[in-house]
This record gives C-alpha cells, structure tokens and sequence, in this order.
C-alpha cells in the first residue's frame, strides 16, 4: 500500500513499519509505503501516480484529496476508472467533499460522510451519491 500524505500527519508517520519514499519510488515488494507531497508538486505527484497506475495488485491512501494534480484527465482519473480492473484499490480522505472530485466520489464503492457542516459539501455529495444516501433517514453515526 502506498500513502500519499499532503500535510505529514503524524498518526500516520507513526505507524509501524511504514517507510517513507520519494517521487522516484514505487517499491514492488509488499509493505507499507509513505510519499510526502505538497500542492506545488503537482508533476511530480501526477508522475508517480502514472507509475502506480502502471501496476496491479496496489492499494493507494490519500489523504486530503482535494489536493490531487487536476483530476479530469490525469493518473488519478484513470486509477478511480480504470482501477478496479488492475486491482488497485483507492481510498481518498477530505473532510471538505465539495472540493474533492466528483469522479473520486461516484466511482467510489463505499462513501462514509459525518459531520457535514456547510451545506455545500452536503449538496456535492447528494448530486453524486445514489438516491437515498443522504435521507434524513440515514442514522447521523
């Protein structure tokens, strides 16, 4: 699995065993992976995501989403359509769903939404999710 963490979180900085790579790294073996990327990265990171994407059997944890390179044709668009095929799981983090995209919420097999604050981020999960998702109806645990 490879972390793709934008603001070096500690709870996952500390976890066992994980290891800490580079834009150059996609290690094959099996492990527990972290990349530390910023915003300004954008190249980078779209790179990388090419080269995950190159693979099968990888699972892909990303924290704050919504600072992904732009999403509609680039490797993160391709991992959220194309990723299930290539066995390549992906789970994206925000706490803000209005500024994550679409596509990474109505490709997704599981969505978990709590807490939603603005009005916004509750209408841009509505648009996406299926019908009944967000009723009232729904338990707010």
């Amino acid at each position: 699995w490879y972390v793709l963490d934008y603001k070096g979180e500690e709870l996952l900085n500390s976890i066992p065993r994980i290891r800490q790579i580079d834009f150059k790294d996609t290690p094959s073996q099996p492990g527990l992976y972290i990349l530390k990327s910023r915003p300004d990265l954008e190249e980078h990171t779209e790179n990388w995501l090419w080269r995950i994407w190159e693979n099968d059997d990888r699972g892909l944890f990303i924290d704050e989403g919504y600072m992904l390179p732009e999403v509609r044709k680039g490797a993160f668009s391709a991992l959220l359509t194309q990723g299930r095929a290539k066995r390549i799981s992906v789970i994206t983090l925000s706490q803000r769903p209005v500024r994550v995209d679409r596509t990474a919420i109505s490709e997704a097999s599981h969505i978990v939404a709590f807490d939603l604050n603005d009005k916004r981020d509750h209408k841009s999960l509505e648009e996406v999710v299926p019908t009944g998702f967000m009723s009232d109806t729904v338990p707010p645990f």
